[in-house]
Formats: C-alpha cells, sequence, structure tokens
C-alpha cells in the first residue's frame, strides 16, 4: 500500500521534485511564507482566519511579511500561488476559502517537519493557540466541537502535550 504518491518509488522522486522546484521558486518571498501557513493546515482555511494568525505573532519565514499585508498584498500573493497551481480559491459570502491539494499540503509538512523543523513546530503552536481561542466554550455539536479537536492534533505536533490535553479532557 502507498500512503502517499510522494513516498511512492517511482513517481514520487518526481513529485517530491517538482514541489522542490516550486519551494525554490518562491524561496524569501511572502509567498512562501503563506504556501508553508497554508500546507500545515490540515484542511482548507479562509483569508480571515490567515489574516489573523498573522496578527497575532510574527514568525520569519511564515508570518513575517504577511503581518503588515494590505488586502490588495494579501490577494496578489494568493493570486501568484493559484496561478502557480499550488492553492485552490474559493470566494464564500465575504470570505476566501483557500485550499492545496493534499499532495501539496503533505509536501509542505513533511519538508518543514524534516528541514524546518522549529518553523513546524512554532507554526503549529500558533494554529493551535488560535483555534482554542475561536472555539465555543460549551460545544452542542460537532461543528462547535471541530476546533477542538483540531486544535488538540496542533497543539501535540508543537510539543504542548500538557495544554492540549487540557483542552481535550
Amino acid at each position: 500500500e502507498i500512503k502517499s504518491l510522494l513516498d511512492e518509488q517511482n513517481l514520487g522522486t518526481h513529485a517530491k521534485n517538482l514541489m522542490r522546484v516550486y519551494l525554490d521558486w518562491f524561496k524569501h518571498t511572502p509567498e512562501c511564507g503563506l504556501l508553508y501557513l497554508i500546507g500545515l493546515f490540515d484542511r482548507a482555511v479562509t483569508l480571515g482566519h490567515l489574516q489573523t494568525l498573522c496578527s497575532k505573532e510574527r514568525i520569519d519565514s511564515l508570518t513575517g511579511e504577511l503581518a503588515s499585508f494590505s488586502s490588495a498584498e494579501w490577494h496578489y500573493a494568493i493570486a501568484k500561488l493559484e496561478d502557480a497551481n499550488l492553492v485552490a480559491v474559493d470566494k464564500r459570502d465575504t470570505d476566501y476559502i483557500i485550499d492545496c491539494h493534499p499532495l501539496v499540503r503533505h509536501y509542505i509538512d513533511d519538508f518543514l517537519f524534516s528541514e524546518h523543523k522549529d518553523l513546524w513546530v512554532k507554526g503549529h503552536g500558533l494554529i493551535f493557540h488560535h483555534l482554542q481561542q475561536i472555539a465555543v466554550s460549551s460545544p452542542s455539536n460537532m461543528k462547535e466541537l471541530e476546533p477542538l479537536f483540531r486544535a488538540v492534533i496542533h497543539g501535540t505536533q508543537a510539543g504542548l502535550y500538557i495544554e492540549a490535553f487540557q483542552l481535550y479532557f
């Protein structure tokens, strides 16, 4: 069984090389930090959530430059990633939903974990605290529980085991 195309012996190398070229292409740009941030999420994320995360903490190579972005700069950065076919954008109501293919997400997560572990940990910690803050205090249905479940996952990935357990409990 193959868990990911990136692990497949013949095509996996080509997929990894292609993703590495994209990361090198966007290296040292705000788009790279944005792609890293999107890749740390386990699903689609709204532009509003990304903007909130970036305003909470400046993390070099992740949220640093994005923190001071204007609305136009956000849309320009997202459009560049969309033009490269690395993300997909869907406008719903008053916000934009941004997602990337699971293979892209998987590669970015593995890349950050193996080559930029400190950034990977800080990113998951940032997401943990954000999800913890937006969660409903007394959830009554699965939709309201979801941010808490996701927060526990990101908290453990950030090494915040006690905080994640307390949240879970």
